[in-house]
């Protein structure tokens, strides 16, 4: 897999520098397939904010002693995860202003390393945000964001030029992996995330094309009551179907999605199903075990 250019991460500097300064947010998702160029952002970012900050890619950012930054990593804390204790590090360090009374930047790298107490934590933060307060959450393969988190943040994407153009015909596993599950790699998980993606894209395969039970089953048995898990299934699955939508609209050939075997008839009523599941679920509140039952239910009624 290619990496974006240094071209394409000034450009996005400058793009995100112009529309900060029209329309200011507080907090932003880093995402996307790889790292390098979301820390090549960073710095610029930084700098740019703070021009005596003198912040480079090479640097242990954790290090920095400068008080109007303020970077935390699981990588450089004691404990295995980042918890409840570093939310309130953050809070502290956000609830007093800027000598200067400029801007405060945080930066969470990343989402992915935070346990449940401290994604609750992060989510009081971002409801109330403290004025002239910018945070960057980067985002890493391996666990969704949770969706109250995510209504709360603008998005910068960074992917492969093959993936903005949606081009699957000569992906890799990997590529394509990465593509549905919309995910920045971990370099020690990836080799797990891949296999993640291809044992779910196997199990719901089998189940639309035979509509055994024991696919059902399975996936069941895998998801648990995990809403996480859940969260990536309903959303990846919805992108599979949306997918072959596409594909069979324009009468053209798809290997990637599981479903290209269905008719367009099919297809559109998975669609509306699962909009419906997907929105009933996060405002309802359903058992998660339950919400997948019925998508399994769903996809195992045979009609190609």
């Amino acid at each position: 897999m290619t990496n974006t250019a240094p071209t394409d991460t000034n450009h996005k500097v400058n793009s995100f520098l112009n529309s900060f300064s029209v329309r200011p947010h507080h907090a932003w998702i880093l995402k996307g397939p790889h790292h390098k160029p979301k820390k090549e952002f960073l710095t610029k970012v930084a700098n740019h904010f703070f021009p005596d900050l003198y912040l480079q890619e090479c640097n242990n950012w954790e290090d920095k002693m400068y008080p109007n930054f303020l970077y935390i990593s699981e990588r450089h804390t004691e404990k295995p995860a980042l918890s409840i204790d570093h939310i309130r590090s953050i809070t502290k360090f956000v609830a007093h202003t800027s000598a200067d009374g400029g801007w405060k930047m945080v930066i969470i790298d990343s989402l992915n390393d935070l346990n449940r107490n401290g994604e609750n934590g992060l989510l009081k933060t971002l409801e109330s945000p403290p004025e002239k307060t910018l945070f960057f959450l980067v985002h890493r393969v391996g666990k969704p964001i949770l969706p109250t988190i995510l209504s709360r943040c603008a998005q910068i994407p960074f992917g492969d030029e093959a993936q903005k153009k949606g081009l699957l015909a000569n992906a890799s596993e990997t590529e394509e992996a990465l593509f549905f599950l919309d995910a920045p790699p971990d370099p020690d998980k990836e080799s797990d995330y891949i296999e993640l993606y291809t044992t779910l894209k196997t199990k719901v395969g089998n189940l639309s094309k035979s509509g055994e039970k024991i696919f059902l089953h399975q996936i069941l048995d895998e998801v648990k009551r995990d809403e996480q898990l859940v969260a990536l299934y309903l959303n990846l699955v919805d992108k599979w179907v949306k997918w072959a939508i596409k594909h069979k609209a324009l009468d053209e050939e798809d290997m990637a999605s599981p479903f290209s075997h269905l008719r367009l008839d099919k297809l559109l009523s998975y669609d509306a199903y699962l909009s419906k599941l997907k929105r009933e679920y996060s405002t309802l509140g359903f058992d998660p075990k339950q919400a997948i039952f019925g998508m399994c239910l769903k996809l195992s009624q045979r009609n190609t």
